[in-house]
């Protein structure tokens, strides 16, 4: 008998042979499932008795299964029909809710006092004096007779200051004019907010006289604050008095507050609807002020004009046809300034000068096709961030609203004309002088 072998050495090529095996057997393993053993029926065989009789059973099934397959599609197809329609409703019943603009007429299903109305009626009865901030750019269409009736209806303890604000974006001449104009009805006051976020960059009252014109026309330099925190103190009587800022959409109330607390308290931006709620803000221990969301008020929905919902109302993604909107811009503005703000060469008509704006700035489709809705887009940013400049001048007495009430708070105010410092300032702000009137 033999000895077993002691060493477990093995020739290299039986060792590698056996691992090629076992690699080749695991292969064939992982294979195996993924493998589909697809087996042949071999049918009925002839030797069974009733082989005829279950071909015809068979047959019979065959096609019964295929009148149930053709029922199933039809209904499939009939209840896809219906959920289309249901969601066909849903879109138009979302769609509807929403603002459009079509050819100048504005459709206003959802009313911005119904969302809030609350901040806004506690914001009037809490205040004892009440700011009504107006656009500069088109104080008419910035002013409600809302206010004014509300304010009205809670009695004498009530006042109200309506503030221009965004002066710096009209001419000099229009601004004095708009002022003596609204003096008629309540006391007025030129605004220019500071526009700066940070905190260190709000500017402190400096001498007027000292300062140039390129100061004067910085985003730091607050116009009117002085002049309207002395007329709260001459109104109010109690030693605590608390102000209420109300509104249209993206006139500055909230821009207003900073530049009084020479701090930034609120949260701004050139888009509408930023401030979602009332909010409180001490300046003093003997002052506070209420800032309110931004209110389109009923008294003005049938009698919005396109250009004042693109600039204060509507958030340009709401705009459902932008190019509409950019021709009532288009209609509105100077086409010298547009050339200049642009850098465009001369244009005479609107589809012209949509097109060189797409070109301008890039915004094309393939084959170098002008995108107009991009462009139309592009320049909405354009209007309402302030770049695109535009006014509109005071009419007459007989034409405003309210000028029955004028007498009532006339007798309440001394209403002086303009503070020299504050005449220095405007007198020093670069304004194009040159816009053309809407």
């Amino acid at each position: 008998m033999s000895k077993k072998p002691i060493s477990k050495r093995l020739k290299c090529r039986k060792k590698y042979k056996i691992l090629r095996k076992i690699r080749e057997h695991k292969r064939k393993l992982k294979k195996m499932p993924k493998q589909k053993i697809i087996r042949k029926d071999p049918g009925i065989p002839n030797s069974y008795p009733f082989k005829l009789e279950m071909l015809q059973n068979l047959a019979k099934e065959h096609e019964r299964e295929k009148l149930i397959i053709k029922e199933s599609r039809s209904l499939s197809l009939k209840e896809f029909a219906e959920k289309a329609k249901e969601k066909l409703e849903d879109y138009n019943e979302t769609t509807s809710k929403n603002m459009e603009i079509d050819d100048g007429n504005i459709n206003y299903r959802e009313n911005s006092l119904k969302s809030f109305s609350k901040d806004f009626y506690n914001v009037i009865d809490t205040a004892d004096i009440i700011i009504h901030v107006l656009d500069a750019r088109d104080p008419i269409g910035t002013r409600s007779k809302l206010v004014e009736t509300e304010l009205l209806s809670r009695g004498s303890n009530k006042n109200l200051i309506l503030l221009l604000n965004k002066i710096d974006l009209i001419p000099k001449n229009i601004i004095f004019s708009w002022i003596k104009h609204l003096n008629n009805f309540y006391p007025t006051v030129a605004f220019k907010s500071c526009s700066q976020k940070k905190n260190s960059n709000f500017r402190k009252n400096i001498d007027i006289t000292e300062m140039k014109n390129s100061a004067l026309r910085s985003s730091k330099i607050c116009i009117g604050a002085n002049t309207l925190l002395n007329l709260i103190k001459n109104i109010s009587n109690s030693p605590t008095t608390v102000v209420g800022v109300v509104g249209f959409p993206n006139v500055g109330k909230s821009s207003v507050i900073n530049s009084l607390k020479k701090a930034s308290v609120c949260n701004v931006g050139c888009l509408p609807g930023i401030t979602r709620a009332a909010q409180e803000v001490k300046l003093s221990n003997t002052l506070t002020i209420l800032d309110s969301p931004g209110v389109i008020f009923p008294d003005k929905v049938d009698h919005l004009e396109p250009v004042t919902i693109i600039t204060s109302c509507i958030m340009n993604q709401q705009i459902s046809r932008p190019l509409d909107a950019i021709m009532s811009i288009y209609g509105c503005c100077d086409q010298e300034q547009l050339r200049n703000i642009l850098e465009l060469p001369n244009f005479d008509n609107f589809d012209t000068f949509i097109s060189l704006v797409a070109r301008r700035f890039g915004k094309l489709k393939k084959r170098a096709i002008p995108d107009l809705n991009a462009a139309a887009k592009m320049l909405l940013k354009y209007w309402t961030s302030g770049k695109i400049l535009y006014y509109t001048e005071p009419p007459s007495i007989n034409d405003s609203i309210s000028t029955a009430i004028a007498p009532q708070w006339k007798s309440k105010f001394n209403l002086d004309p303009l503070p020299e410092d504050e005449l220095n300032m405007i007198q020093g702000l670069y304004i194009i002088d040159s816009l053309r009137s809407i």
